[in-house]
């Protein structure tokens, strides 16, 4: 079959909005609703990602656990093998005074610790640039993220004109990541490593990984 207007794969972005349209309205959603359903099919159709979704608290978080198959995922689960285990299992009991039990949990997740660095070290030039650009297109220029990137000299109106190839490098390689765990309380998921939300900060003069959680 040709490449007609017959060819599902081949319909015009007009049409498509006239048709997504329709069916919000035949499904008689409220307004918000319409427009998130629109958002959403229009962002699929376009291979990118909706308003909706960038607009999740845990957005960023996610966009980096999921990365590389989920290596910062695994990464976190390590330290509940390597240190959770042990807090469970009371190893750390010996510690009467808690600076000193913290330490040795320090001790026992430095490994973990040292590799959740590397990897934050590796995908923030893959997903600070591609995010800045994201929000930037969906007019969402109070992310902290892209306040941090103007902070530092980054044009926004740049990547308004010119899409993801307006990010300046030269700003977001002053941009880094950083990512805290946490292994509950005696009260709740104690000895369970889970993730807080990722922030960004520019980099220092001379960054040193970090070896505590």
């Amino acid at each position: 079959m040709g490449k007609g207007m017959d060819d599902p794969n081949n319909i015009p972005r007009r049409a498509f909005l006239t048709g997504v349209g329709a069916v919000g309205a035949n499904m008689a959603l409220t307004d918000g609703a319409q427009a998130g359903l629109v958002d959403e099919l229009v962002a699929a159709f376009q291979g990118g990602e909706s308003r909706v979704e960038l607009k999740k608290p845990n957005y960023e978080t996610e966009k980096y656990m999921a990365e590389n198959g989920g290596e910062l995922k695994r990464n976190m689960e390590r330290l509940t093998r390597d240190v959770g285990d042990k807090m469970r299992a009371g190893d750390y009991n010996e510690y009467t005074k808690e600076a000193d039990r913290k330490a040795a949990q320090n001790r026992d997740g430095a490994a973990v610790y040292e590799q959740r660095a590397k990897i934050l070290e590796k995908l923030d030039p893959l997903l600070i640039p591609k995010m800045i650009a994201a929000y930037v297109k969906n007019g969402m220029e109070d992310k902290p993220l892209v306040i941090l990137y103007q902070q530092l000299g980054g044009d926004i109106g740049d990547i308004k004109k010119l899409g993801d190839k307006g990010v300046a490098k030269s700003v977001t390689d002053r941009i880094m990541s950083e990512l805290l765990y946490t292994l509950g309380d005696p009260k709740q998921d104690y000895g369970i490593a889970k993730y807080k939300f990722i922030t960004f900060k520019e980099k220092p003069e001379d960054k040193k990984v970090s070896t505590t959680k």
